[in-house]
């Protein structure tokens, strides 16, 4: 037995039950199981506890609970399992949607789902929340009154205990679901929970809620469904013969058929049975209950003092004038004389109810949709099936993440569409999270020993029910926004379309205009949310749902639906045109047609060189003269203008070079070679040639602006349309399912120069573009940076780009940074989440990422970290990236700061080291001091002479380095230009860059040395004062060479962390390369200075043998005679 205080099941809303709220097992059905088992063993226990698995039509759990159903809760919850109920046994295809099959006990009974019972108590309850089905895990603890009687609906079958599991398990999701307007009820649907069916509330006006129902619901639908289930026995009939005649063909399993109906509908309405509870609405009817009677003859006498029963003839009158837009109705309490006796027959004689409905018109069973929308208390709920062949559904669900610096309860979700046809409904139902976080799935359906004792299985409560009403007044109100956007704007001016705020499910439909609509949703939640989006399958292939990132591959994947047909008209349009050549009736209507297509006087000309541009890239090296004459037919292009000829150059005999001047080269240098220009009007020239030959061609009659050549009848006009008709024969079988939209491009270009729009093409403009991305995982990594990716892109035409960085799980303990630099280095920009839209020339682009820790021990992230890189672009441009996966490989170099001093040759250098990179091999570098106000200078030098420097306070970071290797070819050698790229630094001042040319083997790698300077701002502590004597005599030994001389420290670099006293101020020096280029990458420690002076030392000695010895006594006779003075 359980006791009062370790056990509190027991919600807020069966706390309105005015009764004790004492709990324990209930000692009546506790009885009866016991005896069951003893009479008739296991093997029947089945069957008495699930026997309504076995009958078409449900037993009746209302009247079975009538003491229960002043609570309002259970009414709703008695109505929706028994309206459920009805639903999925009348319906075909929805047998996993019945409540009873909800249900697994916890017991080793295989694979498949058998509704058996455990001896130990422990349920698990398949249940809709949150946006998928979840596992809740009861027991058989069933609070009741103090006369032992259940609290919770049973069913009127002692022996069945589904009811009482179910309800247990529906108040613990329930109860996430209270808010100060509903203490009682909670906001989201019990059919929700039970099927996952997505609710959709009409509280719109009558007229509208009546046409909705009119689309699901109609009368007509019930009536083809039974047209069509009376043609099914007929079908296998058939069937049956054809396997008769073949029976060595293998049976195939049937598919399930689909349901009758794809919507379920429940009304909270009040019926003279029960006070307000879910009422099913069956089906809508636009025409009379019954046959309409002759309207009564009333004299006109009666009318002047009317009696009783002539108010009585006129209100009848009144009545058949108001529009019969009828629901019948479906109450679970309603109560039938003969229902028990119904659900005692054998399976067989059950009647399906959805036959009795479409014969029987009980005019008590249907009600005016008036009467329900003017109710104030009165709701409509459309459920709509996912699984119905005629929809389509897209959830995403969205998790506060805690783990951020900054908490953002706002989730977003993006959506874009682009819709063929007008007036497209999209319907959006979302559930919101605020109270707690949802029970957690269990991995695993353990099974119980049948050892355990039943206190040990526990229900989960959540905390926030024991002080129920502090949970219901701190409930927060959440709201679902639906805004505007444009993805290519810095600043986004979010303009708000729909608004529903609710503290737990709401929902939303709304109509969609032709075209593309990118949307952006908000929903205010605190720990979770989920929306779904409910559209027909007709559409669904062009709705996408989901992440940011997820929308722009979506939204640039495709072509706009309206270009695509305008492309295909304007094209079809154009060749009708050169079909008509000749024919002067057909002529004039065809090119009416091309130029309403087309639009102004203004757009016919940027059309006329777009499509010279695309007959130029369709015929490219197989144009002849005929073409360009064809052409100028096409558009009356007539001389002096130059015509397409200028998009056909190679067609132009090449006309000779005008020798220019001599002009000297290298700044007017003596000896250097002269170079020959090309005269400036060479492209006047070719055009005049390109004409003049066509004149030739056609004998210039098409010089004359008329129509001669167009429709004359002429021996010369025929043959020249002749001519124009065969080469645009052989031009339009060239053509494929891109060249339309390939024609329709060169005409957005040249519309653009001109600075005109094309109305058919601009409502679509703001909402097409293009997107390149990239994406890889995070990894962990040491020393306070890391480069995770770094790429090059080119472009061949000024292109506007939209750099948009986003980052998946990766936490707020780091610092991202993403950075565009050109061809020479230069910064372009510094991308947070979304960079100023920059437009870039025609070159090669770099875009580096790079990550920093606040400290150098290993950073983690999380398993799932991702980023994700995209650039939005214009459609008409292309960008050239490579698709590769970027690894880094790492070298790193420490070492300590000694302060300049006079017996120091250079005094201020921190290091400096020789670096052998191969050309066009991009590297960063990252220098960091132990002191942040330190000041450096960082220069990398090619033989001594200085091709880059840049400064920096603290530390230095490079994001791309990159040896190039530039040929001039100068009197038949090779001279390499050296040139190198500009970096960022923190807190320094502007970079300085400089060149230097001189012969180098290409083949080799480049012999470049990198050097640090800092002598000033360093702040060193007594333990650092310390430290440097250490590093001092460290330096002292490590230039001699006579082991008699050294003192007892160490002979290695004082570069060498191992070697470094504790407390010493110090540098690092990190170099990031890709890995497939990292073994031939040099980085070696320059000790040219100190092998200079040991070598000079060692050359001493051989010169005169025994000094250093000689040396060595002077010196130590010298200390001897001034020891006493010291």
């Amino acid at each position: 037995m359980i006791q009062k205080d370790n056990r509190r099941s027991q919600s807020l809303l069966l706390q309105n039950v005015k009764v004790g709220s004492g709990f324990r097992n209930c000692s009546r059905m506790a009885v009866v199981l016991v005896s069951l088992k003893k009479l008739l063993g296991m093997a029947s226990i089945f069957f008495l506890f699930f026997p309504f698995f076995h009958l078409r039509l449900p037993l009746s759990i209302v009247q079975t609970n009538a003491n229960l159903t002043f609570s309002p809760f259970i009414r709703h919850l008695l109505s929706a399992i028994r309206t459920v109920q009805e639903f999925t046994h009348e319906s075909e295809g929805l047998e996993e949607f019945r409540p009873g099959y909800l249900i697994w006990s916890l017991n080793k009974s295989g694979k498949e789902h058998k509704p058996l019972v455990n001896n130990n108590g422990k349920y698990a309850v398949k249940l809709f929340f949150m946006g998928q089905f979840r596992k809740i895990i009861v027991d058989d603890n069933i609070p009741c009154d103090e006369e032992g009687i259940p609290l919770l609906p049973m069913s009127h079958n002692i022996a069945e205990i589904w009811p009482l599991i179910l309800s247990k398990a529906l108040l613990k999701v329930c109860s996430f679901g209270l808010s100060p307007r509903s203490p009682e009820i909670p906001e989201f649907h019990i059919v929700t929970a039970l099927t996952g069916w997505l609710p959709e509330v009409l509280n719109g006006s009558c007229i509208k809620t009546w046409e909705l129902l009119q689309e699901y619901l109609s009368e007509e639908l019930f009536e083809q469904s039974s047209l069509v289930e009376e043609q099914k026995p007929v079908a296998k009939e058939k069937e049956a013969k054809g396997d008769k005649k073949d029976k060595n063909k293998k049976s195939e399993k049937p598919a399930a058929p689909p349901a009758r109906v794809g919507t379920f509908c429940l009304a909270e309405i009040e019926s003279p049975d029960a006070p307000i509870h879910p009422c099913q609405i069956v089906k809508v009817r636009d025409r009379p209950l019954r046959p309409p009677s002759p309207d009564p003859e009333i004299p006109a006498w009666k009318l002047i003092r009317p009696q009783q029963d002539v108010l009585e003839m006129l209100a009848e009158i009144e009545k058949k004038q108001i529009p019969n837009r009828w629901c019948m109705i479906r109450s679970p309490f309603k109560t039938e004389g003969n229902e028990a006796e119904e659900v005692e027959q054998a399976p067989s004689e059950c009647v399906s109810v959805c036959q009795s409905i479409s014969t029987v018109c009980n005019p008590n069973d249907w009600m005016r949709i008036e009467d329900i929308t003017n109710d104030e208390n009165a709701r409509i709920y459309l459920f709509h099936i996912p699984k119905s062949n005629e929809l389509k559904v897209t959830a995403h669900d969205k998790t506060t993440n805690f783990d951020e610096f900054f908490v953002d309860e706002n989730h977003e979700s993006f959506f874009y569409t682009d819709m063929p046809e007008e007036n497209q409904d999209i319907i959006v139902s979302f559930q919101v999270l605020n109270s707690k976080l949802p029970p957690k799935n269990e991995s695993s359906s353990s099974d119980l020993n049948e050892n355990e004792e039943n206190t040990d299985i526990s229900v989960f409560v959540p905390d926030t029910l024991v002080k129920h009403k502090d949970h219901i007044e701190a409930s927060m109100l959440s709201s679902l926004t639906i805004q505007t956007f444009d993805p290519r704007k810095y600043v986004q001016c979010y303009e708000s379309i729909l608004v529903n705020e609710t503290y737990c499910q709401g929902s939303v439909r709304f109509r969609l205009p032709r075209g593309r609509t990118l949307l952006r949703f908000k929903i205010k939640a605190k720990f979770m949310s989920t929306v779904s989006i409910v559209c027909s399958a007709e559409i669904g292939a062009h709705v996408h749902y989901g992440t940011y990132s997820e929308l722009l591959t979506a939204a640039s994947a495709d072509v706009p639906i309206s270009w695509q047909k305008y492309a295909k008209s304007i094209l079809q349009a154009t060749q009708l045109v050169t079909t008509s050549f000749g024919d002067g009736e057909n002529y004039v209507k065809y090119i009416r047609s091309l130029k309403k297509l087309v639009g102004n006087d203004k757009l016919w000309e940027a059309y006329r060189l777009a499509f010279y541009k695309f007959s130029s890239s369709v015929l490219k090296d197989k144009a002849v003269m005929e073409d360009l004459g064809a052409l100028r037919m096409l558009f009356r292009d007539f001389h002096p203008n130059p015509g397409p000829a200028e998009f056909f150059i190679d067609l132009v005999p090449p006309i000779p070079t005008v020798p220019s001047d001599d002009v000297p080269k290298s700044g007017g240098k003596k000896g250097a070679k002269k170079q020959k220009f090309s005269n400036p009007f060479t492209q006047v020239t070719t055009s005049v040639k390109a004409a003049t030959t066509l004149i030739k061609t056609w004998r210039g009659h098409i010089a004359r602006m008329n129509f001669d050549a167009i429709m004359g009848q002429s021996p010369g006009a025929k043959r020249r349309q002749e001519s124009a008709l065969n080469r645009f024969k052989i031009f339009f079988e060239k053509l494929d399912e891109t060249s339309a939209l390939n024609l329709v491009y060169f005409f957005i270009e040249e519309a653009r120069e001109i600075g005109e729009e094309i109305k058919q093409l601009s409502g679509d403009m703001p909402n097409t573009f293009k997107t390149v991305s990239f994406a890889g995982k995070y990894s962990a990594f040491e020393g306070g940076k890391a480069v995770f990716f770094r790429n090059s892109f080119t472009i061949e035409k000024p292109t506007e780009v939209y750099p948009i960085f986003t980052e998946t799980e990766a936490g707020a303990k780091h610092s991202t940074n993403i950075r565009l630099l050109d061809e020479q280095g230069q910064h372009i920009g510094k991308i947070l989440r979304r960079v100023r839209p920059v437009t870039l020339k025609p070159g090669r682009y770099t875009i580096i990422g790079d990550v920093s820790a606040p400290n150098d021990f290993t950073f983690e992230f999380a398993a799932n970290a991702s980023w994700r890189l995209q650039m939005v672009y214009d459609f008409n441009r292309t960008i050239i990236m490579p698709e590769k996966d970027y690894k880094t490989s790492l070298t790193t170099n420490t070492g300590a700061y000694l302060p300049p001093s006079s017996s120091v040759f250079e005094p201020g250098l921190l290091f400096r080291y020789n670096m052998g990179v191969p050309a066009s091999t991009p590297a960063s570098f990252f220098v960091k001091t132990s002191c942040p106000t330190a000041k450096m200078k960082l220069m990398i030098k090619d033989n001594g002479k200085e091709v880059f420097c840049t400064y920096g306070t603290g530390e230095i970071f490079i994001p791309s380095w990159e040896y190039k290797m530039n040929s001039v070819i100068e009197n038949g050698l090779g001279s390499i230009s050296r040139t190198a790229s500009r970096t960022s630094n923190k807190g320094g001042k502007k970079s300085t860059t400089s060149v230097s040319d001189s012969p180098v083997d290409e083949s080799e790698n480049a012999k470049l040395t990198i050097e640090v300077h800092s002598s000033k701002g360093w702040t060193l502590t007594d333990e650092q004062q310390e430290a440097v004597k250490i590093l001092r005599k460290k330096y002292s030994n490590s230039i001699k060479v006579h082991e008699n001389l050294v003192q007892k420290t160490s002979s290695k670099s004082v570069t060498n962390i191992g070697d470094l006293p504790e407390n010493c101020a110090q540098w690092k020096l990190m170099m990031f390369v890709d890995s497939d280029k990292a073994d031939s990458v040099e980085l070696k420690l320059d000790t040219s200075r100190i092998d200079k002076i040991k070598a000079m030392k060692l050359a001493w000695e051989a010169a005169d043998p025994g000094r250093y010895e000689r040396a060595v006594a002077t010196r130590e006779k010298y200390l001897e005679s001034v020891d006493h003075i010291i």
